[in-house]
């Protein structure tokens, strides 16, 4: 862990396979286009998913998120997935600016999760614009 005592992200090698990324690529989509999303668990708005029936490719990778615990020298987890890193949603309130937005915008515009509806409420339609004015988003 780094001694830093920062929020970190990182995409850990396994060297075996350990189960498949929960996030596909798609064609490309633009902000006022209809697209497939769902409410996940523990989330204010909802995430793009892919159709039902996509999976993740394979992989060996696995990434952590983890945060500066209140105790010295220890860290809390915030999330870990199957997979590597990825954009935060662009509704994150956690996006510090214009060109992280459009960086985040633009990742979501081309992928998509896996839906799982163990975790997440059933699929609808909506577009980007929709989703981010129900958020207020700031960048719009």
């Amino acid at each position: 862990m780094p001694t830093s005592q920062k929020k970190f992200e990182c995409e850990i090698e396994m060297d075996r396979i350990i189960g498949r990324v929960g996030i596909v690529k798609t064609g490309p989509l633009q902000i006022g286009e209809r697209a497939l999303f769902a409410l996940r668990e523990n989330r204010k708005l909802p995430s793009r998913v892919a159709s039902v029936g996509e999976f993740g490719q394979e992989t060996s990778r696995i990434v952590v998120v983890a945060k500066p615990s209140h105790i010295d020298g220890q860290y809390d987890l915030i999330t870990a997935w199957i997979g590597k890193l990825a954009e935060k949603e662009p509704w994150d309130r956690n996006i510090s600016g214009r060109r992280e937005f459009e960086d985040c915008l633009n990742f979501w515009c081309c992928s998509a999760l896996v839906y799982d509806p163990a975790l997440m409420g059933p699929m609808f339609e909506s577009s980007w614009k929709d989703i981010l004015s129900l958020g207020k988003c700031r960048f719009l």
